[in-house]
């Protein structure tokens, strides 16, 4: 589809005096689909060429009429509607898409970008809470996004790991803990002792002063803090892990704020030398006034670092390091305030490459109960958190009953392993694809009754429809599919399928040119709705996909597998597995 925009813009640009990038950005898709695949408003052309809009959208329908690849240019007042030719659309595409070897989904881009992508990042010595999943999925789909597109990607997976936290569980451990119980129980000892030493601490101030001297202590490389620290981190890790093998996530890199602690003074240097770095009530800020922003504070009264002294010396480091042209913070809303003060920050200490961090926010997430209803979001804090193994292991019971009921009405050919497999792709997929599927900075609440569903616009009904595409390629496993012959290709639901299939490289470079994986997970559902069109058709007017005529079977049967090639890369860049039997 990007093709056809270039060479329609191309052809429109000496008409109008526009340059063809500015007209490729006016390209709509038309209210009725009788009236086209594409359409081009001529208002924006009234100033240069001193037409009327209806004149100049007459003018520019004639000029394209001969273009190759149009089956149909016509004037709508001022209005350009441009159709599509079947038989362009499909040599162009359905070669690469039946092709199981070509290296479809990859693309090479006019410029490659190094992005270093900075998600999931969780705190040392919690679990990963149910709310953890939107930075971690979002941004393993956005480097999957990059990636596809033909950018370097580094995957930066920066812990928590150091703070005036870890010095409250080196005390609450001290207290409380015991480690028989950590061995045995790992990360939900650590949680259970944190909210603890919380609770206590309201009613005991000084709690909260010795966890503050264990943290300096840890910053002074004291033996004894930095043991416990290294515990805490290694059974966090071993948790973490599972978590993430488990969504099929992966990093580049797993760094920790504890990797940074000792550049400290190699950044107050700077932001005194070059930033105007300042005592303030005892506190070491950089101010920011001129930017209209609170200063940012990197060191407290109590000699302490903070993270943004160690998010500066991280990003020198990234910058060093992968050379990048966009460093990504997949980090909620609430930070907004935090990501203005770091740019400038970085600017005001004389890096030409701020401009490069980007904050990539996204909304607050909570959970729909099935059983009372009631929506909840958790604290760690508090010690109500929702853990996220534990909403993962729920969708997986659900999915498995559905698979058991399912397998009792046919024979699904599946094994129990092999319904196992399902079970956790279907039930890890539908969690993945519902956050997805929203706008990144849009509030989410999980409802489960709709999440699972097989109808509607969930990634349950993506893979059915994969699913289907792949039992029906069984059946004609004897068909030369790559004899297909687009003049076959006769029904407007078939022309709608092509058209849709050339939307799918437009729609990754928005999600990347956006941040916004929720453009795929829209296009995979739209795609579905088309392939389901065609196949209506079957129920309607008796279309069969294998029919007598080899020609007429071959070239719908390459819809199907193009189909279900699309939906399976499409799927994948998501995080998402398609199987082949549901």
């Amino acid at each position: 589809m990007r093709q056809v925009k270039q060479s329609i813009a191309a052809a429109v640009a000496p008409l109008t005096g526009f340059e063809p990038s500015t007209i490729e950005g006016l390209f709509k898709t038309p209210d009725k689909p009788q009236w086209g695949d594409l359409t081009l408003p001529c208002f924006p052309f009234a100033r240069t060429m001193r037409k009327a809009p209806n004149d100049i959208a007459a003018a520019i329908a004639a000029a394209l009429a001969p273009l190759p690849g149009l089956a149909g240019v016509t004037a709508m007042g001022p209005f350009v509607n441009i159709t599509l030719d079947n038989r362009s659309l499909a040599l162009r595409l359905l070669p690469s898409l039946l092709n199981d070897a070509s290296g479809f989904g990859r693309f090479t881009p006019d410029k490659r970008l190094s992005v270093v992508i900075d998600f999931s990042s969780p705190n040392i010595a919690k679990p990963i809470a149910f709310h953890h999943i939107r930075s971690t999925v979002l941004g393993s789909a956005l480097a999957r996004v990059y990636t596809s597109l033909g950018h370097r990607v580094e995957r930066v997976n920066y812990l928590g790991d150091w703070g005036t936290t870890q010095g409250k569980l080196i005390e609450a451990f001290r207290r409380y803990g015991d480690r028989d119980t950590l061995q045995r129980q790992g990360i939900r000892h650590l949680l259970d002792i944190y909210v603890r030493f919380n609770q206590e601490a309201q009613n005991d101030p000084s709690l909260e002063e010795h966890a503050r001297q264990w943290f300096v202590r840890c910053e002074a490389d004291d033996p004894e803090a930095l043991e416990l620290w290294r515990l805490f981190r290694d059974i966090s890790m071993a948790e973490f892990s599972r978590i993430y093998d488990l969504l099929g996530v992966a990093f580049d890199h797993i760094h920790g704020e504890s990797m940074y602690h000792k550049k400290a003074d190699e950044v107050f240097d700077l932001a005194a030398k070059n930033a105007g770095a300042t005592e303030s009530d005892g506190a070491y800020v950089i101010p920011l006034e001129e930017e209209n922003l609170p200063p940012i504070l990197l060191r407290k009264q109590d000699g302490a670092t903070l993270y943004a002294t160690r998010d500066i010396a991280a990003a020198m480091d990234r910058h060093e390091r992968f050379g990048f042209d966009r460093c990504l913070y997949v980090v909620a809303s609430q930070q907004a305030l935090y990501f203005q003060q770091l740019r400038h920050a970085l600017t005001k200490l004389g890096f030409d490459w701020a401009d490069g961090i980007v904050h990539v926010p996204f909304g607050m997430l909570s959970i729909k109960d099935p059983d009372s209803g009631e929506v909840s979001t958790g604290s760690t804090r508090r010690g109500n958190v929702v853990f996220l193994e534990d909403v993962l292991n729920r969708a997986m019971e659900k999915v498995a009953d559905m698979v058991r009921e399912n397998a009792g009405k046919r024979d699904l050919g599946l094994s129990p392993e092999q319904q196992a497999v399902v079970t956790r792709q279907v039930g890890v997929g539908a969690i993945i694809f519902a956050d997805l599927s929203n706008r990144r900075v849009n509030d989410v609440v999980f409802d489960w009754d709709r999440m699972l569903s097989m109808q509607g616009d969930t990634g349950v009904h993506v893979q059915y429809t994969h699913a289907r595409c792949a039992s029906m390629l069984r059946e004609a496993r004897d068909t030369d599919i790559s004899a297909f012959d687009p003049a076959h290709y006769t029904r407007p639901e078939e022309h709608g399928l092509l058209v849709a299939f050339s939307r799918y490289h437009e729609v990754l470079l928005r999600a990347a040119a956006d941040c916004e994986p929720s453009y795929l997970a829209d296009y995979l559902l739209e795609l579905t709705k088309s392939f389901g069109s065609v196949y209506e058709l079957f129920k309607t007017e008796g279309y069969r996909f294998l029919d007598d005529d080899p020609g007429v079977r071959a070239s719908r049967m390459a819809l199907v597998k193009a189909t279900a090639r699309m939906l399976k890369e499409g799927l994948a860049i998501l995080g998402i597995e398609a199987p082949d039997r549901m």
